[in-house]
């Protein structure tokens, strides 16, 4: 059976930004705009441990996805391991997809992926450093994998 290939590419500047970005936000708003208020809200991506946590929220968030996508994905076969991530390499998912798949889903789904990896590293962060604010995070995320289940199941009739 015929196939079509689509390359799906996390930016990994844009989703450590949105982490990094949202924390700083979630802290703001908590402090009142007050800079000491918030101090414990950021993420200094610049300490070696802080960036390790992050990467390693990411690291586990793109090994979900590659689950999600594990009858889609191209080399599926490639042996992985449990090796941090890198900070400035970007990860590129390349789906095998039907020829009725609808590619009007791809822009989606390459949201979608990026949502999740964002909300899942942003769960991980907050069970540490606010942790009632971590479960709003963790639904997001659930929420994102619902949706990337029904659009890589969209097919043009």
């Amino acid at each position: 059976m015929a196939k079509k290939t689509i390359e799906i590419k996390l930016v990994m500047s844009e989703v450590l930004y949105d982490i990094q970005n949202t924390v700083w936000l979630i802290g703001r708003s908590r402090g009142g705009g007050d800079a000491v208020g918030t101090s414990h809200m950021q993420i200094d991506l610049e300490e070696e441990s802080n960036r390790n946590q992050v990467l390693r929220s990411v690291s586990n968030a793109v090994e979900v996805l590659r689950g999600s996508m594990r009858e889609y994905l191209y080399n599926r076969d490639v042996v992985r391991d449990n090796v941090l991530i890198e900070a400035d390499k970007d990860i590129t998912f390349t789906l095998l997809m039907p020829m009725n798949f609808s590619e009007d889903a791809v822009s989606s789904i390459a949201a979608l992926c990026h949502r999740y990896v964002v909300n899942s590293a942003l769960r991980d962060w907050l069970l540490i450093v606010s942790a009632g604010d971590a479960e709003s995070y963790g639904t997001q995320a659930s929420g994102d994998l619902t949706s990337l289940t029904i659009l890589l199941h969209s097919r043009v009739r």
